[in-house]
């Protein structure tokens, strides 16, 4: 079993801060356009997704990649939100 070193931790930290801040730029997008535009730009599907159902992982990735919150703040159920929603958008929108 091998021992995991700072590299490493900071290799996940950046991995996902960048996670993160992709995450808050399309939330602030689809936020400021439900609330503020009455949801001209972008279809019920990705409100849905941003906004209801995955809207507590999205503000704790926002918070995360504006430094509100530290990594070692947060949960591995927390982490583990923003991959699998980081992912979700990804293969939704053809980011990558």
């Amino acid at each position: 079993m091998s021992i995991a070193n700072g590299n490493v931790a900071t290799m996940n930290n950046d991995d996902l801060l960048e996670k993160a801040k992709i995450l808050s730029e399309y939330f602030v997008l689809v936020f400021e356009d439900y609330w503020v535009k009455g949801g001209k730009e972008f279809d019920g599907d990705v409100v849905e997704f941003m906004l209801f159902t995955h809207n507590l992982t999205f503000q704790v990735a926002f918070a995360y990649a504006h430094k509100m919150i530290k990594p070692d703040g947060l949960t591995e159920d927390g982490i583990a939100d923003i991959h699998e929603a980081h992912d979700i958008l990804v293969n939704s929108m053809d980011l990558e």
